[in-house]
């Protein structure tokens, strides 16, 4: 799977992103993956506005073992990312507050448990399948709640 916007979808703005966040969290769910196995996403799970539609260009989970999680993904080719592994609190900026490891320990919880999943315009429901199959059985009770 690929990962990253490329210059036409960029030029669209986003058009052509899954429009319903619902696709993924289905086969999640069909797949019985979700809060019963430990798997707990991340962001709004509610419609959209009427004013606007979201980009949906990131479906982040929460799991305890991250790591192995994204290595056994990567080798069925299911690329996955991190964003934002380093809570604010212990960045070079912030230096300065004199906050360490152990000020925010829900942050630095957080930072080590987010994963991104594969979410791009081209996405099919195959792709959103084999992904929550992954999880399925990757993730036994491995997921916690801060």
């Amino acid at each position: 799977m690929r990962d990253g916007a490329l210059p036409e979808e960029i030029e669209r703005g986003g058009e052509g992103q899954p429009r319903d966040k619902a696709s993924q969290s289905d086969a999640i769910v069909e797949i019985g993956v979700r809060e019963e196995r430990n798997v707990v996403p991340i962001g709004p799970q509610t419609p959209e506005a009427g004013y606007g539609k979201h980009v949906y260009h990131i479906y982040a989970i929460r799991v305890a073992d991250r790591d192995r999680l994204i290595a056994a993904l990567a080798e069925k080719d299911i690329h996955c990312g991190i964003h934002y592994p380093i809570p604010v609190h212990l960045l070079d900026a912030y230096e300065s507050l004199n906050l360490r490891k152990g000020s925010f320990p829900v942050a630095e919880k957080s930072a080590a448990e987010f994963v991104s999943l594969p979410m791009f315009p081209e996405l099919t429901r195959e792709q959103i399948v084999a992904v929550a199959e992954g999880i399925k059985t990757n993730v036994e009770g491995a997921v916690t709640r801060s």
